[in-house]
């Protein structure tokens, strides 16, 4: 899961400074996203 969660940082990062979004909600959406994708 490390390598999951480097994406997740990787990705969030940007947005997290460009938009403010919550990065809390994002890392659920992203666990949500790969528990059911993959």
């Amino acid at each position: 899961m490390n390598t999951i969660d480097g994406l997740g940082v990787a990705i969030a990062t940007p947005f997290d400074e460009s938009l403010g979004i919550d990065y809390e909600a994002f890392e659920r959406l992203l666990d949500f996203l790969v528990g059911r994708d993959f």
